[in-house]
C-alpha cells in the first residue's frame, strides 16, 4: 500500500587509493565507534557495518550534541551561571544529548554510501554535512594498506552543464582528484595517464576570461575534465549577470539524491540496501 512519503538518500563517493578487494569494508570496520568532533559542538560516529550481501552492507550514522563537563550552566529561573560540576546535572561518560540516526547503505564494488536524508523523527542531514561527517570521521584514521581515503557528494549527472551554463562566464576553476582506473572511459583514462606518469595524485586547473571576449567556451579535453572532477573533486564557476552582479556556482551544490517511496512492510535499512544495490 503506498504511503505517500518518500525516503531521500544522499550519495557520497568514498575513494580509497589504492583499492584491493575488501579495502571498504575493512575502512568502515575500523571506523566504527569512533567519535568525531565535526561541526560546532556536534560530534559523529559509525555504527559497526552488517554482513555484506551481493556487495552491500549496511551501517548507521549518529549525531550529537558532546556536553563539555568543565563548561558553565545557567539556572534560567535564576538567571545564575555556575560550573556544571557544581550543579544538580549529572550525565553518564557515555551519553550525548540531541541525538539523531541515520541509515546508510554502502556498495562496494561501486564504492557509493547511500545516506538517509531524512529520519522517521525527521530530523535531517544534509549532503554537505554528511560528506563533512564522513570525511572527518575517516580522515582520522591511520592506515597502512591505502595511501588515501577521501568522501565527496556525487553530483547530480547534469551538474557541470548546469555550473558552465551560467551567463558571461569568467572564470573557472576545477580541482581533480586522481580517479579509480577502472571508472573512466578511455579518454578519460588517458587524462589520468599523464596525471600517473607525472606522480600527480591532484591537479588545480583555473581558467580565466580573456580581455574583450564576452564568455569563456571550453574545448572538448577541458569539459572532460570539468566531468573527471565533478565526480573526483568539484567544478566552480564564476559568470556575471547583465547588472554586473556575480554569479558563483559549484558541482557540490547540485547533489544527487535517490528518493524512493516508503514501503511500509520493509524498514528504512532494507530500502536503503536495495537503493544502494540497484
Amino acid at each position: 500500500m503506498a504511503t505517500g512519503r518518500r525516503i531521500k538518500f544522499s550519495v557520497l563517493n568514498v575513494v580509497a587509493q589504492p583499492h584491493p578487494p575488501g579495502i571498504y569494508r575493512s575502512v568502515f570496520e575500523r571506523a566504527a565507534g569512533v567519535g568525531v568532533k565535526f561541526w560546532g559542538d556536534q560530534y559523529v560516529a559509525l555504527s559497526p557495518i552488517s554482513s555484506s550481501r551481493n556487495g552491500v552492507f549496511t551501517g548507521r550514522i549518529a549525531v550529537w550534541t558532546q556536553v563539555d563537563k568543565n563548561s558553565d550552566v545557567i539556572k534560567l529561573d535564576e538567571f545564575e551561571q555556575l560550573a556544571l560540576r557544581d550543579s544538580e546535572v549529572s550525565l553518564p561518560n557515555n551519553i550525548g544529548l540531541n541525538s539523531r540516526i541515520f541509515e546508510y547503505a554502502f556498495n562496494e564494488s561501486k564504492h557509493l554510501m547511500y545516506v538517509e536524508q531524512q529520519n522517521e523523527d525527521k530530523k535531517y542531514l544534509s549532503p554537505k554535512r554528511a560528506e563533512l561527517a564522513v570525511h572527518r570521521i575517516l580522515g582520522q584514521l591511520n592506515f597502512t594498506d591505502v595511501e588515501e581515503v577521501r568522501v565527496q557528494i556525487v553530483p547530480e549527472a547534469d551538474s557541470v552543464e548546469r555550473v558552465l551554463s551560467v551567463p558571461r562566464l569568467k572564470r573557472v576553476e576545477m580541482r581533480v582528484f586522481r580517479p579509480n582506473p577502472d571508472e573512466l572511459d578511455d579518454q578519460a583514462n588517458a587524462l589520468l595517464d599523464e596525471l600517473q606518469e607525472q606522480g600527480i595524485q591532484r591537479t588545480d586547473i583555473a581558467l580565466a576570461k580573456a580581455p574583450g571576449v564576452d564568455t569563456i567556451v571550453l574545448n572538448a579535453r577541458n569539459k572532460l575534465l570539468a566531468k573527471i572532477a565533478a565526480f573526483n573533486g568539484y567544478v566552480r564557476s564564476f559568470g556575471r549577470t547583465e547588472g554586473g552582479k556575480t554569479i558563483e556556482a559549484s558541482t557540490k551544490d547540485h547533489a544527487k539524491v535517490v528518493s524512493v517511496e516508503a514501503d511500509p512492510d520493509k524498514s528504512t535499512i532494507a530500502q536503503a540496501r536495495y537503493v544502494a544495490g540497484e
